[in-house]
C-alpha cells in the first residue's frame, strides 16, 4: 500500500529537501495506478491478523474461506470493513433462500441508488465546478459548494454502503451498518460514532487502543487522538490537505473534551439544535480541506468565504453558472429534504423501510414503482450527464 499510495509523495518531499541544498538532482515519480479497494483489502487483512493474535477469533485453516472473507465482493472496494468474528462465522453458516432477506436487501439497494443517483452525482456537478475553478467562483459559491460537498460525500459513501449491505443481504449475509444519521450529531465525538462506523471503529480498536487510549492521562490521550486522526488523514491520501483535515478533527475532539471539563458539562445544556448546527459547521469547514486539490487552494477558498460578499447570486440567477440549472436545483433540494427526513425519523427509532413493508400490497408496490421511475427519470445517468464514480474508489 505504501508503494502505490505514498511513494510519489515521499519522492516529492525528498526532492524538496534536495532543492534546499541547491542540488540539481530530481528523482522521477512513478505515477502508479492505485488498485481499486487496496486500502479496504489491507484493513481487512490487518484486522484479521490482529484478532487472531489477540485470540479473539480462531485462525482459519481453509484458504478458500479466508480468500472469500478478504474478497467478499459487495464490500471489497469501499467497505464496510467487516470483522472476522462476524463475516467468517457467516461464511460457515448454511445459506438458503429467504424471501424477507431478499426483499429487505433490494429495498436497501434501492435507497442506496437513490442517494447516489439523485443526490450525490447531482451535487457533484456544482461542487466540482467550484472546487476545480476556485478563482472563478468565490464567496457564497464556496459556502454553497462546501455544504453540497458535505451532502455529496455522505450520500455517496452511505449509498455505496447500503448497496453493499443490500446485495449481501440478498445472498443471506449481514453486514455492518456504516452510517447512522451523522449530520444529526450534537458533538464531534458523536459524529465519529455515526460516520463511516466500520472505519472509525477500526482506527479505535486497532490504533487508538493499541496506543493506550485514555489510560495514561489526558496528555497521552490527546497525543493518541492526534496520532489516530493524523493516520486517518494520511490513509485518505498523501496530501497536506488530508493531514490538515485529520488534525482539525483531532483539535475539535480535544477542545470539546477540554470545554466539557472547564464548564463541568454545562455545554450539554445548550439547545440540541444549536449543538447540531455548530457540529455540522465544524465538520463542513474541515470538508473544504478534504475536497480541495491542495492546501493552498483550500486556504484561498476559505479566505474568499469571509471576504467576498456576493449574496446577490442567490437571486440574480448567477447561482446556476456552475452547471446546475433551476430544475436540477429543485430536484436536489427535494431529494436532500427527503434524505434528512429519513435520517430524522431514524433518530426517533422509526424504521421507514419496515413501515412501508407493513402497509398493504398496493401501497408498497406504488412506493416501489414511484421510487424506481423517479430515479430513471430524474437520476444522473451516463457519461453525457456527468455521472460520477463512487468517491471512495480512489482511496
Amino acid at each position: 500500500m505504501f508503494l502505490f499510495k505514498y511513494i510519489d509523495f515521499s519522492i516529492q518531499v525528498l526532492n524538496s529537501i534536495i532543492d534546499q541544498f541547491g542540488l540539481s538532482i530530481s528523482i522521477p515519480k512513478y505515477n502508479l495506478l492505485l488498485p481499486i479497494g487496496i486500502s479496504f483489502y489491507i484493513f481487512h487483512s490487518i484486522s484479521y491478523l490482529i484478532d487472531v493474535y489477540r485470540r479473539e477469533v480462531p485462525a482459519e485453516h481453509s484458504f478458500w474461506k479466508y480468500a472469500l472473507f478478504l474478497s467478499f465482493f459487495p464490500q471489497l472496494t469501499a467497505g464496510p470493513i467487516e470483522r472476522a468474528n462476524s463475516l467468517m462465522q457467516q461464511i460457515d453458516e448454511e445459506h438458503t433462500f429467504d424471501f424477507d432477506a431478499m426483499r429487505n436487501g433490494l429495498l436497501r439497494m434501492l435507497w442506496g441508488y437513490f442517494l447516489k443517483l439523485m443526490i450525490a452525482d447531482r451535487a457533484a456537478i456544482f461542487v466540482n465546478a467550484v472546487f476545480d475553478m476556485p478563482s472563478q467562483y468565490e464567496g457564497v459559491f464556496v459556502i454553497l459548494a462546501a455544504v453540497l460537498f458535505a451532502v455529496q460525500i455522505y450520500s455517496d459513501l452511505a449509498g455505496y454502503a447500503l448497496i453493499a449491505k443490500g446485495a449481501a443481504e440478498v445472498m443471506g449475509f449481514r453486514l455492518t451498518d456504516n452510517f447512522s444519521a451523522p449530520y444529526f450529531s450534537a458533538s464531534i465525538g458523536e459524529f465519529w460514532r455515526r460516520w463511516h462506523i466500520s472505519l472509525s471503529t477500526w482506527f479505535r480498536d486497532y490504533l487508538y487502543i493499541s496506543l493506550g487510549s485514555n489510560r495514561k492521562g489526558k496528555i497521552c490521550q490527546y497525543r493518541n487522538v492526534i496520532m489516530v486522526f493524523l493516520a486517518g488523514g494520511l490513509w485518505h491520501g498523501a496530501e497536506a490537505s488530508y493531514i490538515v483535515w485529520g488534525l482539525l478533527h483531532s483539535l475539535y475532539l480535544i477542545l470539546g473534551d477540554w470545554m466539557e471539563q472547564v464548564f463541568n458539562g454545562r455545554t450539554k445544556q445548550l439547545p440540541k439544535w444549536f449543538r447540531i448546527l455548530i457540529t455540522f459547521c465544524l465538520v463542513d469547514f474541515a470538508w473544504i480541506f478534504f475536497r480541495a486539490d491542495n492546501l493552498q487552494t483550500a486556504c484561498d477558498m476559505i479566505v474568499s468565504m469571509f471576504t467576498v460578499h456576493n449574496w446577490s447570486i442567490l437571486w440574480d440567477l448567477s447561482i446556476y453558472q456552475p452547471g446546475l440549472g433551476k430544475a436540477d436545483f429543485l430536484i436536489l433540494l427535494i431529494s436532500v429534504l427527503f434524505l434528512f427526513f429519513a435520517d430524522f425519523v431514524s433518530c426517533k427509532k422509526i424504521d421507514l423501510r419496515q413501515s412501508i413493508i407493513g402497509k398493504k400490497l398496493w401501497f408498497r408496490w406504488l412506493v416501489y414503482y414511484a421510487a424506481i421511475l423517479g430515479m430513471l427519470i430524474f437520476g444522473i445517468w451516463g457519461a453525457e450527464n456527468r455521472s460520477m464514480a463512487f468517491l471512495y474508489l480512489q482511496f
